[in-house]
């Protein structure tokens, strides 16, 4: 199985659509503060709302997948996660603004899990419980890698223009997807 290109694209894009979200998902206490100071309180409810949205898009992940099939649904969501994070540091000062990025982000940062193993499934056949479970392993050593990208882009800038760290390593995962699912 490892020696499939279109699996181990399929990682790869894993790897990288993880690394954009939680370069700036592990810090997100201190970047939406830096867009918009607020007390605990309200920084709870700005990121319970944005957990909310997760919710939803990962539900809806699975819909997208079945009725657009998953490269437009992939499509659909690194697209908006990579303007997301385009986005959100020009929100800075405006509440509103900031939270209405927040929930595509949400949609879209968490829609991807369902269309990835659907073409994984069609891609592994009967090896697909092996090649969910490697994929998995990317999702996990994206986080990593993210958190790391993050912290360490954290000691050159200010946490506001971390959302613009992560914003390349989206459009690279929406541009390895659409390559890597021509060349099949």
């Amino acid at each position: 199985m490892l020696r499939q290109r279109a699996v181990l694209a399929v990682f790869a894009l894993t790897l990288v659509y993880f690394i954009a979200i939680f370069s700036v998902f592990s810090y997100m206490g201190p970047v939406l503060k830096s867009l918009k100071p607020m007390e605990p309180g309200a920084l709870s409810a700005v990121i319970s709302l944005f957990g909310v949205a997760g919710v939803v898009g990962t539900l809806s992940g699975g819909r997208a997948a079945d009725r657009l099939g998953p490269r437009r649904s992939l499509t659909v969501s690194l697209s908006g996660l990579s303007l997301c994070l385009v986005l959100l540091p020009l929100t800075a000062g405006h509440l509103w603004a900031m939270l209405a990025v927040l929930m595509v982000w949400g949609v879209c940062g968490f829609s991807m899990m369902a269309p990835q193993q659907v073409r994984l499934a069609q891609l592994a056949g009967p090896d697909t419980p092996l090649a969910l479970s490697l994929n998995n392993s990317m999702l996990y050593l994206g986080i990593a890698l993210g958190a790391a990208v993050g912290g360490a882009a954290l000691t050159h800038l200010e946490a506001r223009h971390l959302p613009w760290v992560g914003a390349p390593f989206a459009v690279v995962a929406l541009g390895w997807m659409r390559w890597s699912t021509r060349q099949r």
